[in-house]
């Protein structure tokens, strides 16, 4: 990737910053296909040249939001892995992380697209939020069996988690819901004493 112009006046830091939040908020409700930088710039308030002087394309922005997205990851797994040295069940850890993963990535519908562009960059983002899952587990003596192949189930069972939040029946509790995901996830790992 192409490293994005860098201002160094407040006024250019603020239009760049404009420009990485509106992104981040579209792709994160419209998807990668809906949005495009002609709904960036509107959305914030700045020309499309703008937008393509600080940035080479939507491409540049959607990994950087994914970058992102692997910063905040890394912090919150080792905070959230943490609490089991203040004695924190496995159980209330692995439902946080289900909670947040699916309330800041996996209920968006950039995760259900199928461009072979989506696809590749979605696995790489996967792969690299597996190895900081697996290492912020290692660090508080929790570890995930099979820890490779296991992310995967780990992020199938998310993205499940997801669908059947939106579309469950009536007579499901979301507490009973998020249960049964909960033990799905944890029956992946061990704790060490």
């Amino acid at each position: 990737m192409n490293e994005s112009k860098t201002p160094i006046q407040n006024r250019a830091i603020e239009t760049r910053q404009k420009i990485v939040s509106a992104a981040y908020s579209l792709f994160f409700t419209n998807g990668y296909k809906k949005t495009n930088t002609i709904i960036i710039a509107k959305k914030a308030n700045v020309s499309v040249g703008i937008v393509y002087s600080y940035f080479k394309n939507k491409d540049e922005l959607l990994e950087m939001w994914l970058d992102d997205l692997l910063k905040r990851c890394d912090n919150y797994f080792y905070n959230q892995f943490k609490l089991k040295s203040f004695s924190v069940e496995l159980s209330l850890i692995v439902g946080n992380i289900l909670e947040k993963l699916s309330d800041t990535f996996f209920s968006s519908p950039l995760v259900k697209e199928t461009s072979p562009y989506i696809i590749k960059t979605l696995n790489n983002f996967y792969d690299k939020a597996g190895k900081i899952f697996i290492k912020a587990c290692n660090d508080a003596n929790v570890f995930i069996k099979n820890s490779y192949e296991s992310i995967h189930v780990i992020i199938n069972l998310i993205k499940s988690y997801n669908h059947d939040t939106k579309y469950r029946p009536s007579h499901i509790n979301m507490e009973t819901l998020k249960r049964r995901y909960v033990v799905a996830i944890s029956s992946l790992m061990s704790q060490n004493a």
